[in-house]
């Protein structure tokens, strides 16, 4: 946790670790008069005058933190069909062991949360404007993007993200920073791995 401007912030870790697991939102806070003092002997009163200040913020029912990500999961299809790419709210749990699980409680992500498509980079015969994206309502922690078809002979993938993604649903994906997952669409007939000699 962090207290700043005012306000306690919740700061996981990059990489999910044991102590990310869900628990309770519970607070103890406590101040000392020495610590609500400045540096002109001037204290913050109360009607008691110059005294430490405590509080507890006690979690309301069923409420807790729960560590949070965004999957953007890959997709293969036709050049001339729509193609989605499903998107997955996962949490951090322990279910027989700690791991990412989809989380089907989530009420909170819509497209809002998500910010707009950005196309990283195309590949082969797919170049910008060929094909653009759409995203479908987000119920219970799932929703999808989907490509619309670039035509016939428009092969090749697209690599995309959400940069302006809320940042409860950013991760450590390469260990460096939290930021979006990356999805890859892929348009054409796969015509397997290309022969080596």
């Amino acid at each position: 946790y962090r207290w700043t401007g005012q306000q306690l912030r919740y700061a996981p870790a990059l990489t999910a670790l044991v102590e990310d697991l869900p628990f309770p939102a519970e607070v103890d806070m406590s101040f000392s008069a020495a610590s609500l003092t400045d540096d002109d002997d001037v204290c913050i009163a109360g009607e008691a005058g110059c005294q430490g200040y405590k509080k507890r913020f006690d979690k309301a029912p069923g409420s807790e933190v729960r560590l949070g990500r965004l999957r953007i999961e890959n997709a293969h299809g036709s050049e001339l069909q729509s193609l989605p790419l499903p998107l997955l709210v996962e949490t951090w749990r322990d279910l027989s062991g700690a791991r990412f699980a989809p989380e089907t409680e989530d009420a909170c992500t819509t497209p809002v949360e998500l910010g707009s498509v950005n196309f990283i980079s195309y590949s082969d015969a797919l170049s910008p404007g060929d094909t653009a994206a759409t995203v479908a309502s987000f119920r219970a922690g799932g929703g999808q993007l989907t490509l619309s078809p670039p035509g016939a002979g428009n092969h090749g993938s697209a690599r995309l993200d959400f940069p302006a993604l809320a940042d409860w649903l950013k991760y450590g994906w390469e260990g460096a920073v939290r930021r979006s997952a990356v999805g890859v669409g892929t348009f054409g007939i796969y015509q397997g791995s290309k022969p080596l000699i």
